[in-house]
Order: C-alpha cells, then structure tokens, then sequence
C-alpha cells in the first residue's frame, strides 16, 4: 500500500526516514514552521472531499528526518527542503476520482558520515539512495570522511480511479493499474490536506501526531 501523493515522501523514505518544516507552493518555498494554508498545522480530521481541489503547497519535515537518521548514525542530518506541488484532484459523488496534471518536485541535502553508509566511496551511497527509491530521483554526493548528498525528485501522475473514506483515512484504487493508496486527510472549510505522521513521535502538550508530509490542495 502506497501514498497517493508520494512526490513529498518518496524522497524521504529513499532517506531511510522522517523531518525543521520546509514548505513551498507552486511558485517555490523555502524553511519555516507552517508556511501558507496551515501546511503541516492540521491534525488528520476527515471529512467531505467530493469536488475539485487544486494542489497549491506542500511541506517536508526535515527536524523529524534529521532525529530519525541520527538514530542510527550520529552526525547525520537533513536540511534546506524545497517542497512544490501543482496540479487537480477530482473526488466525485460517485465514488470515483481523477488526477489531472498532478506534479510535485521535492529537493533536499543530506549530510551522513561515510562510517554510517556500509560504502567504501560518497559516490557509492549516491547509486544506494537511488536504488532505495520508489520514484525517480537524482542524487549526489561529495566528500571522504563525511558524504554531502544533494536529492532531488519529481513524481507526476495524470489517472483515474475510484475512491472510499473511513474515519480519517482516504484510500483508492487506479483504474488503469489496480494500485491501491492510503492516507491520512483532514477537510478544513475550502482546504483539503493529505498527509502522512510519524506515530512515535509527538508534538506538543496534547500529544498530536507529528505530521511527516503535507500535501494542502484548494477547493475550485
């Protein structure tokens, strides 16, 4: 099962994990908490999402990415994320959507001692992170001791399909392939968001989930 709009997470999973927040819009976007439309400020919370949404923004974070990697490899770490997303989704009443032109471009630097990568060059984990993807990515990486790794992807999807919600949870089916996608969204006034957390991680005093990806479209 994979997310429906894994532009923004299929950089991160290529990374081995999860991350300060870095937005951006279609016309580009740089570090920050929150960022235009509430991106990555807005719990899972279902809701109506029959109509036609337009993707506008789009936020990676990197704080989490940074914990996640230093885990397993100290000195390791994740930063200057530039997340864009474009392009139309359609939930129709009969239980069927479409993606139209639907784009998003992810880039991000990555800095991992070499000791970490189980390879003898930087050059060498480069080829790894790009065999660890589920999209098409370019990556490089420089240095000895420590790898400086710059990634960048861009996933586009032009489909259709049939949908179901539950709880706050959307899930679809493509038409075309049978492929089946699961996410977490919440529908707040004329903004829909489809996002991905980290459950265990939390954020704040009331333990709310620590949103990974968020991919905020606007309601036509």
């Amino acid at each position: 099962m994979k997310n429906r709009f894994d532009g923004v997470s299929w950089v991160a999973l290529a990374l081995l994990a999860t991350g300060a927040w870095s937005c951006g819009s279609s016309a580009g976007g740089g570090d920050g908490v929150g960022g235009p439309l509430e991106c990555a400020q807005v719990e899972p919370c279902g809701g109506d999402v029959v109509g036609a949404w337009h993707l506008s923004t789009a936020c990676l974070n990197t704080a989490a990415l940074t914990a996640t990697i230093a885990a397993s490899c100290p000195g390791a770490s994740a930063s200057g994320a530039s997340v864009t997303a474009s392009g139309t989704v359609t939930y129709n009443a009969d239980l069927t959507y479409q993606l139209n032109a639907v784009s998003e471009t992810v880039s991000i630097t990555e800095v991992v001692p070499l000791s970490c990568t189980g390879q003898t060059t930087c050059a060498a984990f480069a080829q790894v992170i790009m065999a660890g993807s589920s999209g098409p990515i370019s990556v490089t990486c420089t240095g000895s001791g420590t790898c400086s790794c710059k990634i960048s992807g861009t996933m586009t999807a032009t489909e259709s399909g049939t949908y179901s919600t539950s709880g706050t949870t959307l899930s679809t089916i493509e038409s075309a392939t049978g492929a089946q996608s699961s996410d977490l969204y919440c529908v707040k006034g004329t903004t829909l968001h489809i996002m991905s957390i980290d459950a265990t991680m939390n954020m704040g005093p009331m333990g709310q989930a620590t949103i990974e990806t968020d991919v905020v479209a606007q309601r036509q």
